[in-house]
């Protein structure tokens, strides 16, 4: 059986009350389906041909655009013999070859005939086979509303979940972004120039006192170099004046010389020769004592 029917073609009396049962049912279950009346004769002589006839009239669609999903048998209750067309042989015969899925439900769930062996689906009254076929639509919008329930809460969910991805993004994009970043560095170069400059300044200030605090130390070690290296230029220079010719002839003094030498007193032995000069002159000499 097809789960959602769209288009049913009922057999059953126009008149009878299981035809308006089996619409009841119908318009109550799932208003979304088409049905098409065949008005047959449920009993009586003729109601075995008329049954046969319809059936293959109703199957006769099957395969095109008009063809129905399901074919219901049906009739209400009533005496076998007013029933008894359904155990005729060309009923069963039109059952067994039509295409299109049949159901027979014919009097009541205690009565039982040929046509429900060999339909597709046996319904135990009309109006249960109205319940069998076509879905319940409140259990189907109570169905549809759990879904919607459900969907609405996943979909909120997700939707919170990329609210704060996006929030995240949008963070990220913030603090790291080409303008951020370029204001960042600027800024840090900026800082930079200036601890630069500042460190450049300090640095230059304690050269300058450095400079002003080694300039009398300076000065004060020149100086004394400068009178240490005086005094020895002039004990130098008195050396060098005393040892001058020149200088201890001028002053009436005689230079003594052993073996072409400069030399004093002390220097000479006894007995020893020696040579004594001045400015007029010189003389060889031997010390005695």
């Amino acid at each position: 059986m097809p789960r959602f029917p769209k288009r049913i073609a009922l057999l059953t009396s126009a008149t009878g009350a299981a035809k308006e049962d089996m619409l009841k049912i119908a318009k109550k279950r799932w208003e979304n389906v088409h049905i098409t009346l065949f008005d047959t004769l449920v009993q009586g002589e003729a109601a075995q041909e008329s049954i046969a006839r319809n059936l293959a009239l109703a199957d006769s669609f099957y395969g095109t655009q008009e063809g129905f999903d399901v074919i219901v048998l049906g009739r209400g209750g009533g005496s076998m013999e007013d029933m008894w067309a359904f155990n005729e042989e060309c009923v069963a015969e039109a059952i067994y070859k039509a295409q299109t899925p049949i159901i027979s439900a014919v009097g009541h769930e205690v009565d039982v005939f040929i046509s429900d062996f060999v339909a597709d689906l046996r319904a135990p009254t009309p109006s249960a086979a109205m319940e069998m076929l076509l879905p319940d639509k409140f259990e189907f919008l109570r169905l549809i509303d759990e879904m919607m329930l459900s969907y609405t809460r996943i979909l909120q969910g997700l939707f919170a979940q990329k609210e704060r991805l996006l929030g995240q993004v949008v963070e990220y994009f913030g603090l790291y972004n080409f303008h951020s970043q370029y204001a960042n560095k600027a800024q840090q170069l900026h800082m930079l120039r200036d601890m630069i400059c500042q460190r450049y300044a300090q640095i230059l200030q304690e050269r300058q006192e450095h400079k002003e605090n080694l300039a009398p130390l300076l000065k004060c070690g020149l100086e004394g170099q400068i009178y240490i290296a005086q005094g020895k230029y002039d004990r130098i220079a008195e050396a060098l004046n005393a040892k001058n010719p020149s200088n201890v002839c001028k002053n009436g003094y005689v230079q003594i010389y052993k073996d072409s030498k400069i030399t004093t007193l002390r220097d000479i032995s006894i007995d020893e020769i020696f040579t004594l000069s001045d400015m007029e002159g010189s003389i060889r000499a031997k010390r005695v004592e």
